[in-house]
């Protein structure tokens, strides 16, 4: 007679969270969370590329999160809240006239993002909770960033071209 699971089939077993948290791909993410968010390389990075170009570049790092979460986690909430949270840096790093960069150094999206892989490794009821009971919204959030991000990145575009126009005619 067969048994059924008696753990979530979409959490890893103990000995293999153990084992993805023993990983060389998880150091790095805390290798990264360490440098993005303690040392201030994200804002840094976002303060010295101009015109949000800087901000798209920071996010790149977050690639390897991503990756982990969806092909190593195997988690599809935990991916999409990552995703979620990476969005939303890039979209605080856009605001104009160093606003931004200053609210990213408080924003730490690489922190966040290890803790939420973290809890979902070790279990964390809270963090799952988090993950399951969300879903809908950071789909609706990812939506919403995207749309801010692109109305962002056209109003910079057009006031670089504004600016350009107005030094070309002197």
């Amino acid at each position: 007679m067969q048994t059924l699971p008696t753990e979530n089939p979409q959490s890893p077993q103990p000995g293999r969270s153990m084992q993805l948290m023993d990983s060389r791909l998880y150091r790095t993410l805390q290798q990264i969370a360490r440098w993005m968010d303690t040392y201030y390389l994200d804002p840094i990075i976002g303060f010295l590329l101009p015109a949000g170009i800087g901000d798209f570049a920071s996010a790149f790092m977050a690639l390897p999160f991503i990756f982990f979460s969806l092909f190593m986690a195997k988690s599809l909430p935990l991916t999409l809240a990552i995703i979620n949270y990476t969005l939303w840096d890039i979209l605080i790093g856009l605001i104009p006239f160093f606003v931004g960069d200053v609210l990213d150094i408080a924003s730490r999206p690489y922190r966040r993002n290890l803790q939420l892989i973290e809890g979902y490794l070790t279990g964390d009821k809270a963090t799952r909770q988090l993950l399951r009971r969300h879903v809908a919204i950071t789909l609706s959030t990812i939506t919403l960033c995207c749309l801010l991000i692109w109305f962002m990145v056209k109003a910079t575009l057009w006031f670089g071209n504004l600016v350009m126009d107005f030094f070309s005619g002197m």
